[in-house]
């Protein structure tokens, strides 16, 4: 469910924007043992550890009434204009895992952006800008569901806020689990009408000022250093000096839902010789880290569709029929599915990637030393939901 939430509301660096927290500090105390942890440190201890109660990133401090020890709270707007709220459990020694359910208080910049709820609740206030006169529908799903229902009957409303009933969250958040699946409720609401209201900037506590050590990043072996590239009409021309190495360029616009068609070709860009190999690189960051590789060893003729690791020649392979020079390549990118299907001369290789790439911002081209330079040319990157082409510089 958090996997899903990330595509709606990708994270965001720590120290960006405003961050409040409650004075109040909720101490949660646990007996270890040798069963517990690793830590031998602990066993055979009480330990006590505290965090502030509420906490909330680019919003007001939600508030929370509670008639027994209360939950975390913790809530988010997000710079898409999103929000997300969250409760968390509690432990003590009496209970080593409990959740307690409080009435919690939000308020929300932007109805017209979805809202992620996560976690148990007594009732969840969602607090608006001003009444929502034109609602039409408040639309709610489990994170894990692909269709949402309309729940505009079982919510209250009054003037600018709407209440949530907190056993509705619970069951609209967990009706997509497998049976015994304790995981906590996670769902998401999307109200619909026209003229929903938003806040204006007053809603955004100002930044405290964070200071942000500077540190050396070490990418790892497959990129230490990039790739060398010459672009020139349409031709992306790529060489590793070692190792294994990549070169991207940002995308006009992000891949973060739907599917996507990429097509190209690829060569050597001299004589071909032993270890020529060229690979499409999808990224959610400027430096690769979370990333998907699609291409081929061309002198072997094989095609691999594979995660960002550093041995790239341990990756699953499959043979391809080689005709020619030319690698005439087509990737299917399914960001819903989580799926990546690379196929050359009718040839295809599908493979499943994780939720750690939430998005694709960057497109680009690796390849390794023992390669030579690799030739990319007739690159074409195409939205299939909406036939609207993507390009790079």
């Amino acid at each position: 469910r958090f996997g899903r939430w990330s595509r709606i509301a990708p994270a965001f660096p720590a120290g960006e924007g405003s961050y409040l927290s409650s004075d109040t500090e909720l101490i949660d105390r646990c007996d270890f043992t040798a069963w517990d942890t690793w830590a031998k440190n602990t066993y055979g201890k009480r330990v006590s550890q505290s965090a502030p109660a509420i906490m909330a990133r680019n919003m007001p401090l939600p508030e929370v009434e509670s008639e027994g020890p209360p939950p975390f709270v913790c809530a988010t707007t997000y710079p898409n204009g999103a929000t997300g709220i969250a409760t968390e459990g509690r432990v003590s020694p009496e209970h080593p895992w409990f959740q307690p359910r409080a009435k919690v208080t939000v308020q929300i910049k932007d109805a017209s952006k979805p809202i992620g709820i996560v976690g148990y609740y007594r009732e969840l206030v969602l607090e608006f800008a001003k009444p929502l006169q034109n609602l039409e529908h408040v639309w709610g799903q489990d994170l894990l569901a692909d269709q949402a229902v309309d729940l505009m009957s079982k919510v209250s409303m009054d003037g600018k806020r709407l209440t949530i009933p907190g056993k509705l969250i619970e069951e609209i958040g967990t009706s997509a689990g497998d049976p015994g699946d304790l995981s906590a409720p996670g769902m998401v609401l999307q109200l619909s009408g026209p003229s929903l209201p938003l806040a204006g900037s007053e809603f955004t506590p100002k930044a405290n000022p964070v200071t942000v050590a500077d540190a050396a990043v070490d990418q790892g072996a497959p990129f230490m250093e990039e790739a060398r590239l010459w672009s020139r009409g349409g031709e992306y021309n790529v060489s590793a000096r070692k190792a294994s190495q990549v070169v991207l360029l940002k995308l006009s616009d992000s891949i973060s839902t739907g599917s996507a068609t990429i097509t190209w070709t690829m060569k050597p860009a001299g004589e071909p010789e032993e270890g020529d190999n060229g690979f499409l690189v999808l990224s959610g960051d400027q430096m690769g880290m979370s990333s998907v590789l699609a291409g081929a060893w061309m002198d072997e003729g094989q095609m691999s569709v594979f995660e960002n690791t550093s041995n790239w020649k341990d990756m699953p392979t499959k043979k391809y029929e080689t005709s020619a020079d030319d690698v005439k390549c087509k990737l299917v990118l399914d960001m819903d599915a989580r799926t990546a299907e690379l196929i050359i001369n009718g040839s295809a290789y599908k493979q499943g990637f994780s939720e750690s790439m939430t998005r694709v911002d960057f497109l680009g081209f690796g390849g390794s030393q023992n390669s030579g330079s690799i030739l990319f040319t007739d690159l074409k990157i195409q939205m299939d939901a909406t036939g609207e082409l993507l390009t790079i510089p």
